[in-house]
């Protein structure tokens, strides 16, 4: 059955408003509680849309961390598993090595230009 379907039949979870009201007690709280700390410029805090951006960018930074890790090891241990003597595997690992602290350089400078 579709799972349209299934969400008219009169068995389906239905929300009422004493749900909605505790939902958004707890959003509220939450918002309260990780607020965007103040600026150091004046003492004046971030707008909310600031806050946001910079915490994705941040996120995304993140990620493209992630990914540069990824990389370097796939084409770390492709080069190690194509090497046919010692030395290009020991060459495999140091460029594996050196593309991972070039991915953490990179978004560590992100994160720097963020604040």
């Amino acid at each position: 059955m579709h799972i349209l379907g299934r969400l008219n039949t009169p068995n389906s979870l239905q929300v009422t408003p004493s749900h909605l009201n505790i939902t958004q007690s707890v959003l509220i709280s939450s918002m309260k509680e990780s607020s965007p700390p103040s600026t150091a410029n004046k003492g004046k805090q971030e707008s909310a849309a600031h806050y946001v951006k910079k915490r994705c960018l941040s996120l995304a930074a993140s990620m493209g961390e992630g990914v540069g890790y990824l990389k370097a090891t796939v084409v770390g241990l492709s080069k190690k598993l194509t090497s046919k003597t010692e030395k290009e595997a020991t060459d495999a690992d140091l460029q594996t090595a050196k593309m991972q602290v070039e991915a953490t350089d990179h978004a560590e400078d992100i994160k720097k230009r963020l604040d």
